[in-house]
């Protein structure tokens, strides 16, 4: 979605509003109680490597100019 934004050059004001009503943040906050109710299970999202990587901005950024062109 922030991908999409910033190449059609969409300005964006986002508030976050904090809500324990909010059922989408209980992951954020280690509780997978809900999963288990529903009989679903929590799976932690793998990352590309290069998102860990201590150079990971700069690779973003020729990535991002590569789609420019």
């Amino acid at each position: 979605m922030w991908l999409q934004l910033a190449l059609l050059e969409i300005d964006v004001h986002v508030v976050r509003v904090a809500s324990k009503d909010n059922i989408a943040d209980l992951p954020s906050r280690g509780d997978y109680g809900m999963f288990d109710q529903i009989g679903a299970v929590w799976c932690a999202p793998s990352l590309d490597t290069v998102f860990m990587a201590a150079d990971t901005w700069e690779v973003l950024q020729e990535r991002w100019a590569a789609l420019e062109h």
